[in-house]
């Protein structure tokens, strides 16, 4: 849990004395309180000062932002930050802008993933959260590039010491440029699945393939990196390319992506839900055939009840009359029943009718 956001005021610093650098460093608390005092600190600067009290601040938002985890704080936060960036222009108002986006991003990926398995959710709110940031994303990425490219101009091999440093921030840049990128790829899949919209998920792998390394718009699974499958936003970026296939390219064509992520050396955590995602990419592209041998593969892990009760919602909304899809359908509700997820039941009925259970749900 989120915890010491209201410290005493004594915590704040002080208007007088000590260096601007040093003032600076005090804005640097693991958590500040949400009174705007410390934005009325920086407004009261001029110069250099408050250039570095504005940079500081928007640090500390930054990550204040990806720790927070409770609603009502963190929409306080995305107003506080939302209205600082406006008055940063520097590297550190662009990775605020990135942070405020990824919290959002959360927000609305966790409403898309609930309507997904058959919850209620704000499809539309959700969708508008995400539309509000992603050409705002590739606008940031523009910038960041722009950036370290002035900064590699300026790297001089003959100081050693003044290069480094220069690299370094030239690194800060490209690492921001990528970021922006992933998270607005991140946010046209989803925006694609709330508004049902294939275009959206071809605007995504446009963005995807040059992270991943493709020119031109080219890029063949062969040709993927395996050591950079290692790295967390990679591998991520993979699962994102598979899935914006889904739509349009079908499930063989996402199949070809996923099966890259079956490799010891991926991301663990994005390892292990290759499978689980796959039923997911088999279920966007109607692939009902291929989801039950997927569900029947999901069948004996632990959370095989979470991507039970998507496929069973996913096979009534997209299923039609297929019979693969109607059988899909009883294969999930069967395996929920068998890991007891009784509520889960209970609320795909709720939703989608007795009708679900077969001919016999209703004794």
């Amino acid at each position: 849990q989120t915890r010491g956001l209201a410290p005493e005021r004594s915590d704040c610093p002080s208007l007088r004395g000590g260096t601007p650098v040093l003032r600076a460093q005090q804005l640097d608390r693991p958590l500040v309180a949400l009174d705007g005092e410390l934005e009325a600190l920086a407004d009261a600067a001029a110069g250099e000062e408050k250039a570095q009290l504005l940079d500081r601040l928007a640090e500390l938002f930054s990550r204040m932002l990806d720790a927070s985890i409770d609603p009502a704080v963190q929409a306080r936060l995305l107003g506080r930050a939302d209205e600082l960036a406006r008055g940063v222009t520097s590297a550190k108002g662009d990775a605020l802008r990135v942070a405020a986006a990824r919290a959002r991003y959360r927000t609305a990926a966790r409403t898309a993933e609930s309507i997904r398995a058959g919850m209620p959710g704000d499809a539309n709110g959700a969708a508008e959260l995400l539309s509000q940031q992603i050409d705002s994303l590739l606008e940031i990425s523009a910038r960041a590039e722009k950036r370290a490219n002035e900064i590699d101009r300026r790297i001089d091999s003959n100081d050693a010491m003044k290069a480094e440093v220069l690299q370094e921030s030239k690194d800060r840049e490209t690492a921001l440029a990528g970021v922006s990128r992933y998270l607005a790829a991140w946010s046209l899949v989803y925006r694609s699945f709330l508004r049902d919209d294939p275009k959206d998920s071809d605007r995504a792998v446009s963005i995807f393939l040059p992270l991943l390394g493709g020119r031109d718009g080219k890029l063949a699974p062969s040709e993927v990196s395996e050591p950079l499958r290692a790295d967390e936003l990679y591998a991520s970026a993979i699962l994102g390319l598979a899935l914006a296939k889904a739509p349009s390219g079908g499930y063989a064509e996402a199949a070809r992506w996923l099966d890259l992520l079956d490799f010891n050396d991926t991301y663990p955590s994005v390892r292990d839900v290759r499978v689980g995602w796959s039923l997911v990419a088999a279920l966007e592209a109607r692939a009902f055939t291929e989801a039950r041998k997927l569900l029947g593969e999901i069948a004996p892990r632990d959370d095989a009840g979470n991507w039970a009760r998507v496929a069973a919602s996913r096979a009534v909304e997209k299923g039609g009359s297929d019979a693969d899809a109607r059988q899909l359908l009883r294969e999930a509700v069967a395996l929920l029943a068998a890991k007891r997820e009784l509520t889960a039941i209970r609320d795909l009925v709720k939703k989608y009718g007795e009708g679900i259970l077969g001919e016999d749900g209703a004794d």
